[in-house]
């Protein structure tokens, strides 16, 4: 989070250290993106990726996958369930606010492309 307000997103933050309580977040608050941990004390956060790209109020919702998995098969899985963005540990500010603009254009593309089909 010191991140975003360092690159200066001046919106309201909300933190969930597990799936459920992301998941209650879900449910009561108006949610813009999603960035999340590969694992979390419940689970993965690819079971949360893959439960917002099944809701149809959230499938478009931009998700950047924070891991240290930095291996192919998982950024294949991630890309696969359709997180917008994949950001392996350690980074730097530069390739996290990259990361974060892509994610957000990825999803404006394909919005844009189911808009004009």
């Amino acid at each position: 989070m010191q991140y975003l307000e360092i690159i200066g997103f001046n919106v309201k933050f909300l933190t969930a250290a597990t799936i459920l309580e992301a998941k209650k977040h879900l449910k009561y608050e108006k949610i813009d993106y999603i960035l999340s941990n590969w694992n979390l004390p419940d689970g993965h956060g690819i079971s949360l990726l893959k439960a917002i790209r099944n809701s149809a109020k959230f499938r478009d919702l931009p998700f950047l996958m924070i891991t240290d998995k930095d291996d192919i098969e998982s950024m294949l899985t991630s890309s696969k369930v359709g997180s917008s963005e994949y950001l392996t540990k350690p980074f730097s500010l530069e390739e996290f606010q990259e990361k974060l603009i892509n994610g957000w254009k990825s999803v404006q593309f394909l919005i844009k492309k189911r808009f004009m089909n």
